[in-house]
């Protein structure tokens, strides 16, 4: 908000010949804001880089100006949040693209009626059609009302100079009641018989295990539905799946596909919510590094740059003895264990064709140091020992993926892997199979009693690693949150890369040591007795009477007798 009084004249100094021009001048600078100009201006997805350079022209314009009024506004509408801005412009793409789907149907149904013999109908095709016009207008007017927009959401006009606006607190309430026994079929109603198999995100071996009303996951002491500022999450996801599900045999879209198994990722979330909802549903409460994590990472990446292996072995060691454990001295300690960043000196990211031909050597030297990192002395498993994901009883088919972390038979963490020549096909196969092994883990854990607040993934191609997890905490719905994307250094020139990776790197680490806890609390409410007693069984067999050797008696009555 601008304080100062404008002064006289400050309007007429606008040049009216300039597009946009009629904005400001019909309107306060208390309602100057880019999303009002959007607005204004007819936004589209089409009008979008030319409606931001027209904005950004008005910036400069305003910016040049003599007069303080004007350099306010200009300054007032530079510091309106980009992110605020980014959302409004995907939210009128998301209803374009709805729009147009609505219309495709449309379309569509009109040919499929013409083909059609209606006359069995009692009605001509014109009547019906004009009857399925009024029913997607219907629809249209409801998919087309007032949104709350990211107008609404972003801090008032008063404040829009503000940079550090905190964000609303949304109000969460959760319902407790049951879903009716009748809308079982809106959860599991696939078919059995299709030949699709769960790297298609659809284990229908498992589908109703912990999905469905009444099944197990009611009995997680988790909320039946998710209510957010009077949406109910709960029964949008699941009208949204249950439309999905007549096409499943086409379905292309990873979401879609994950969707069908209960698996709800950000883009699926962001396209069926309101933008202000699924962010709120998204939001991740990130560690941030401290002081020290960040001086002790800067000052070995320095010192790994300009020195040798040995040498920065040393120094590394005699650095991390005078601090704190933590997930960056945790990590740096097992990229000193082998000299393979110190083979390929050079300032830029390794090439693809290097990484293809050595991703066995890339894994060792850099993948497992995150791994270990992460997961601590757990036990890991690697795809070389060919050892299946456990999974829950009752689901027959074989995981085996990249690298897994377990602790007394349970899986805790997964890694997936791939080269970075790898086609878009096989990208997406791994996009699928790992929210699906993680499903799987969590189920896993959950079956053996221990309550888990999530399961952390990492997908990795070449050098890109993407940190994931699902949980579980609203009955039927796994959301699946991406927690952050970073590069993995490919030589000591480059352990600098591991700056932003702190964050996600300690959420994972977070998680998995809290899964470690639950487990171990779990495993210890057994008494000891009953840990350490030897299974015994009950046998009945057949008694084999005793055989008693004749006495000299026994001979002669014998004799008497015959």
């Amino acid at each position: 908000m601008m304080d100062r009084t404008p002064e006289a004249g400050w309007k007429a100094a606008i040049d009216g010949s300039k597009p946009g021009a009629d904005f400001f001048l019909t309107r306060t600078p208390a309602e100057y804001n880019p999303l009002s100009y959007f607005k204004h201006r007819g936004a589209t997805s089409s009008l979008r880089e030319r409606l931001t350079h027209e904005l950004s022209q008005w910036i400069k314009y305003f910016s040049a100006s003599d007069k303080q009024i004007h350099r306010d506004i200009a300054n007032s509408l530079r510091s309106y949040r980009k992110q605020t801005m980014s959302n409004f412009w995907n939210e009128i793409a998301e209803r374009e693209s709805q729009q147009r789907h609505h219309e495709q149907l449309l379309e569509q149904r009109k040919i499929d009626l013409r083909r059609q013999n209606v006359t069995q109908l009692g009605i001509d095709g014109d009547a019906l059609t004009r009857e399925l016009d009024e029913a997607l207008n219907a629809s249209s007017k409801n998919l087309n009302r007032p949104k709350r927009s990211s107008a609404e959401i972003a801090p008032e006009p008063e404040s829009v100079s503000t940079s550090n606006q905190e964000r609303p607190t949304k109000k969460v309430a959760f319902q407790y009641a049951e879903f009716s026994s009748q809308s079982g079929s809106d959860y599991i109603n696939s078919n059995p018989s299709s030949t699709r198999s769960s790297l298609n995100s659809i284990d229908f071996k498992y589908i109703d295990h912990l999905v469905g009303p009444g099944t197990t996951s009611s009995q997680l002491h988790t909320s039946s539905r998710l209510i957010v500022e009077n949406t109910n999450v709960s029964e949008v996801l699941m009208n949204a799946r249950r439309s999905i599900l007549k096409k499943q045999s086409e379905i292309a879209d990873v979401s879609d596909l994950l969707a069908i198994n209960f698996i709800f990722d950000t883009n699926f979330l962001r396209k069926h919510l309101p933008i202000a909802i699924s962010e709120f549903l998204l939001d991740v409460a990130m560690p941030k590094p401290t002081a020290d994590e960040l001086a002790i990472l800067v000052d070995c990446s320095i010192f790994a740059a300009t020195h040798s292996y040995q040498e920065t072995k040393k120094h590394v060691k005699n650095r991390i003895q005078k601090e704190t454990e933590g997930v960056v001295t945790s990590i740096l300690l097992p990229f000193t264990e082998r000299p393979g960043l110190w083979k390929q000196v050079s300032s830029h990211p390794a090439p693809s064709q290097f990484l293809a031909q050595n991703e066995d050597t890339y894994t060792q030297n850099v993948v497992r140091n995150v791994i270990f990192g992460i997961v601590g002395d757990l036990d890991v498993v690697d795809h070389w020992s060919r050892d299946p994901l456990p999974t829950p009883h009752g689901f027959e088919e074989l995981y085996f993926p990249d690298y897994f972390a377990e602790l007394d038979n349970l899986p805790l963490f997964v890694v997936e892997i791939k080269k970075p020549n790898v086609k878009d096909d096989d990208l997406e196969g791994d996009q699928r199979k790992l929210p699906c092994m993680m499903k799987l883990i969590l189920n896993r854990i959950l079956e053996a009693g221990v309550l888990v607040p999530s399961v952390i993934g990492l997908l990795i191609k070449g050098s890109r690693c993407e940190v994931s997890s699902i949980s579980l905490d609203v009955e039927a719905l796994y959301m699946h949150k991406l927690i952050g994307v970073f590069e993995l250094p490919t030589n000591n020139l480059q352990l600098g890369l591991l700056c932003p990776a702190i964050g996600p790197l300690k959420f994972a680490r977070d998680v998995v040591k809290q899964t470690t806890s639950s487990i171990i609390a779990h495993r210890s409410r057994e008494s000891k007795k009953d840990r350490w007693r030897r299974p015994s069984y009950y046998v009945k067999g057949n008694r084999i009477p005793t055989l008693k050797a004749a006495t000299g008696q026994e001979d002669v009555a014998r004799d008497s007798s015959s």
